[in-house]
């Protein structure tokens, strides 16, 4: 009498012993990391505790003034409306404060600039295959030096 079905897959002992091996070893770590938090304390004294507190207040405070500023302004960015950029020159944060330009192409512009520099506002538009719209709005924060 033939067997009922033919597997597809078979392992020879060594396979299989490597298999039982790597499963034990995984249950293992489960269990050592699920019962981790009843051998491992952590050592804070209480002057650690109140510097761990009063930093965290502090980073809370700081937290809740930065975004009462960015509400009250109406955006977290700086105002480039007047601003003049050199493209050449300006850092990747001051890329990425432009309306159009993302961190993506803020990189995207850094990496080129370390090749050669920009000779015209072409070769921006064309690198971070910015619309027209975009590419109008930007144009006038733009400098090519």
């Amino acid at each position: 009498m033939p067997p009922p079905f033919k597997p597809f897959v078979t392992f020879s002992r060594n396979e299989k012993y490597g298999l039982l091996v790597l499963t034990g070893l995984l249950v293992l770590l489960v269990l050592i990391r699920a019962t981790m938090h009843f051998f491992v304390k952590p050592n804070i004294d209480e002057a650690q505790q109140t510097r761990l507190q009063q930093a965290w207040q502090h980073f809370q405070q700081t937290q809740t003034d930065t975004v009462q500023v960015a509400n009250n302004t109406g955006s977290n960015q700086l105002d480039t409306s007047s601003a003049l950029v050199n493209i050449n020159t300006a850092d990747s944060a001051t890329l990425v404060d432009l309306d159009g330009i993302g961190p993506a192409s803020a990189h995207k512009i850094l990496m080129y600039r370390s090749q050669q520099q920009f000779t015209s506002f072409d070769q921006v538009r064309k690198l971070c295959h910015m619309s027209a719209t975009n590419a109008d709005l930007l144009k006038p924060h733009i400098l090519i030096k």
